[in-house]
């Protein structure tokens, strides 16, 4: 990772040689944290617990899809209950993960960051 990002900045600095040194780094940056995902969560394999600790993060619609689809209904199905269409359900869905993944990662670091370690 520290490769790609070494050499994303001289790429950077071969295009813009003008640009400062904050604005190349920032630029690099910028783009480690797009390399760096959440991990993948699926919405139908998280615990009571786990659903717990995102609801906070959560809208009110997307718990009424978090709920719908960990009850085993399908996309099209959990539209229909909801009365919205399956595709608001997919990004809902993508969105919860995204919160859960980002969530529960920074969950299990706390203890390490709590050790020092």
């Amino acid at each position: 990772m520290v490769e790609e990002m070494l050499a994303h900045l001289l790429h950077l600095r071969a295009q813009r040689p003008d640009a400062t040194e904050a604005a190349l780094f920032r630029e690099c940056l910028a783009f480690f944290q797009a390399g760096v995902q959440s991990p993948t969560v699926r919405v139908e394999s998280l615990t009571e617990s786990q659903v717990a600790a995102i609801q906070p993060k959560i809208t009110v619609r997307q718990a009424e899809v978090l709920n719908s689809l960990r009850l085993g209904r399908g996309i099209r199905e959990t539209g229909r209950h909801l009365g919205i269409s399956h595709v608001a359900i997919l990004k809902h869905r993508r969105k919860i993960e995204r919160t859960a993944g980002r969530v529960l990662s920074a969950a299990s670091a706390a203890p390490a960051i709590t050790l020092g370690l």
